[in-house]
């Protein structure tokens, strides 16, 4: 239940940063002018999404009067991210003399007053909020309300870094299932060695061949059962091997072919 005391109403005026003094502040903090800082307001506004949670080290510009409150409206942001983007244009302007017209502001069109728009006004912990993640100077005036704006910063930082990592995990996840199995070659490459090796390999063929049993098929060398047998040997005894035994009987059907010329002896 939301407090209603003079202190949450002090805060909550404190909070409430008139749109001159934000770019005054910020324009003796930074060494610029005072069209220099509009330029920047005006470019981060346009860049902001709104999406949770990164809107939380995003500022927005608000409607605000003491009596009631903060109050947003996307269609008093846009018009006020105009005026904001005329005066980031270097365009004179004034707020009307009449004091029953405080807070209305004039463009300078040519000598005559045109185009009128409303105060407008930015609240101190997300201004700060994006300063910090920016990396620009807090103005002196805005140093009271750091510690409060770390706090929230350092927040929203935490849950923006929550949903990095939980949707690179759901990458991670979605690459790990949709990866495609890796060709098993069957083909035997160079290395030093190779011709002893393949000659060696097809004279133990040939041994389990000639040994009878399951590796003998019509006279013949029973190639699937002798890779088959080699692999599980392996696996029970080796290091362990992913290959086939259709990829190891390739393998051994291209060793012997290179090799044996006769089964007789």
């Amino acid at each position: 239940m939301r407090k209603f005391n003079f202190d949450e109403l002090d805060k909550e005026r404190a909070e409430a940063i008139h749109f001159e003094r934000a770019i005054s502040a910020l324009a003796k903090a930074n060494n610029r002018k005072f069209d220099e800082i509009a330029i920047l307001l005006v470019r981060a506004l346009e860049s902001f999404k709104g999406e949770h949670p990164s809107n939380g080290l995003e500022f927005k510009i608000y409607d605000y009067y003491p009596a009631l409150g903060f109050k947003f409206d996307l269609g008093f942001q846009t018009v006020s991210t105009s005026f904001l983007r005329y005066i980031a244009k270097g365009r004179d302007y004034y707020e009307d003399p009449n004091p029953d017209n405080a807070g209305q502001y004039w463009l300078e069109n040519e000598g005559i007053s045109s185009c009128g728009y409303g105060a407008f006004y930015f609240k101190l912990t997300e201004l700060l909020c994006f300063l910090i993640e920016n990396n620009l100077p807090i103005p002196d005036d805005f140093a009271h309300a750091l510690p409060a704006a770390q706090k929230r910063y350092d927040w929203y930082k935490k849950l923006i870094q929550k949903e990095l990592d939980k949707f690179l995990a759901e990458i991670e996840e979605f690459e790990e299932k949709n990866k495609p199995s890796e060709p098993v070659t069957t083909k035997w490459n160079d290395f030093a060695g190779k011709d002893t090796a393949l000659m060696l390999i097809s004279g133990m063929a040939v041994a389990l061949e000639q040994s009878g049993g399951k590796y003998a098929r019509g006279g013949k060398i029973n190639k699937s059962a002798v890779a088959e047998a080699a692999r599980k040997a392996i696996n029970d005894y080796g290091k362990g091997t992913e290959i086939t035994s259709k990829a190891l009987t390739d393998l051994l059907k291209s060793a012997i072919e290179q090799n044996i010329t006769k089964l007789e002896p």
